[in-house]
């Protein structure tokens, strides 16, 4: 059993990402949302703008976590809700399942599945008549997402059979007799 839990180092390059990713998902929602309008998005900055964003961004992190739960359930396990701070500056809600063992593929499809889905859910709004005040929120959730990818990542380093065990803000790696070799050191 090998623990693992994100170093500054990686919450900097993961945040990094995130920042270029927030850029990304403001241009390619605002081009749906031009393709679909016809003109650019019209953005203003107000007092109720921000709220309205803010609330927006709000409902879509807590949607996140709860389609990473809904995965977690369908697997068999019993999710429990959080907040911490990983590598001591980053503050993180998530989904744990302390106890249920998650074979690789299970633990990354139910770690992209909330991005995946609400990426594409995303891209449908942004095209209704009231969309293009989507656009930063989901710009915004595009880029909370590279927390996951960081994730996925990690457990595809693992050798074949390990098993993954979500715990909050960190995961633990389960060796199993058909691992070759132990688990990948943090």
């Amino acid at each position: 059993m090998v623990s693992w839990q994100p170093s500054r180092r990686f919450v900097v390059v993961i945040s990094i990402l995130a920042v270029l990713l927030f850029f990304v998902g403001l241009f390619l929602y605002g081009l749906a949302a031009a393709l679909t309008h016809g003109s650019a998005p019209r953005m203003t900055v107000g007092l109720f703008d921000l709220a309205v964003t803010l609330g927006l961004l709000a409902a879509l992190m807590v949607g996140h976590e709860g389609i990473h739960a809904l995965a977690m359930g369908a697997l068999g396990a019993k999710p429990r809700f959080g907040a911490a701070v990983a590598g001591r500056s980053l503050p993180v809600l998530y989904v744990a399942a302390p106890g249920h063992r998650f074979t690789r593929a299970q633990s990354s499809v139910l770690v992209a599945a909330p991005g995946i889905l609400i990426s594409l859910l995303g891209l449908a709004g942004v095209s209704a008549q009231w969309g293009t005040i989507l656009v930063v929120p989901l710009a915004a959730h595009l880029a909370g997402c590279c927390g996951d990818a960081g994730l996925i990542w990690r457990v595809a380093r693992q050798p074949r059979g390990t098993m993954v065990e979500h715990r909050g803000e960190w995961l633990v790696f389960h060796p199993t007799s058909a691992t070759q070799g132990p688990p990948l050191s943090p």
